[in-house]
């Protein structure tokens, strides 16, 4: 999605954040796998915030494409 403008300034790793890059990953994966990614996001010090949200019920649904 590229470089933005933060919604507001972000202080991590010493340092103010103004701007960031955006990206939007889809994937298909089991909680686990959900909660491993999370924490390895959370650990990567090039990361200042991160989310994941669920779109579909179930595997082999094709989800509408929205973005």
């Amino acid at each position: 999605m590229g470089e933005m403008q933060l919604p507001q300034e972000i202080k991590k790793h010493g340092a103010k954040h103004i701007l960031g890059h955006y990206f939007l990953m889809r994937f298909y994966g089991a909680p686990y796998l959900v909660k491993d990614l999370g924490r390895h996001l959370a650990l990567d010090p090039r990361t200042l915030r991160h989310n994941v949200i669920k779109l579909g019920t179930k595997y082999g649904v094709p989800l509408e494409d929205n973005c």
